[in-house]
């Protein structure tokens, strides 16, 4: 069996278990992004391990288990080696609201600077925006007021993109 023809269906799973999450169903979003790690890890996808980790990061935070989350994102992230670096701009809003839900406020506001910048480098005007996003939530929870750039940047890049702000 090719690659593509073991790959299908597998990355759906990953969408599909962040509706669960929104919807509040964790255990079952556990449940399929666990199981579709485990594909990934099989077959060799070490950006695809990644991108799901970071999603059950995000699940693991809302149930209260964001150290959990923060280690398997590293382990993934250490992982997937030289090329997580180009993942880094994706995964950063995961890996540093899960550090600041540790108490490392100051570590996630270096993760998300850094991705911003590779972000912007890389010419990723969405993720840029998401990262954008991740700041200023990170100002608001810490009870500061956000960064002006940050909240320009992010209508900038909509309006880029096509995206009608709310």
């Amino acid at each position: 069996m090719r690659a593509a023809e073991q790959l299908e269906g597998v990355g759906p799973e990953i969408r599909l278990a962040q509706i669960l999450i929104h919807r509040g169903r964790f255990e079952d979003a556990d449940d399929m992004l666990s199981s579709a790690i485990e594909a990934f890890r099989r077959q060799d996808q070490r950006m695809l391990v990644l991108e799901a980790t970071a999603i059950l990061s995000d699940c693991k935070l809302r149930t209260g288990a964001a150290d959990e989350g923060l280690a398997l994102l590293n382990t993934a992230f250490e992982e997937a080696g030289a090329d997580a670096e180009f993942a880094r701009p994706v995964i950063a809003p995961y890996r540093a609201r899960a550090l600041a839900a540790a108490g490392r406020e100051e570590e996630a506001a270096a993760e998300l600077l850094s991705a911003l910048d590779a972000a912007i480098e890389q010419h990723l005007p969405y993720e840029e925006a998401m990262i954008r996003l991740a700041r200023i939530d990170l100002e608001k929870t810490a009870g500061r007021a956000p960064d002006p750039e940050d909240l320009s940047g992010v209508s900038r890049v909509y309006e880029q993109l096509g995206i009608i702000g709310t």
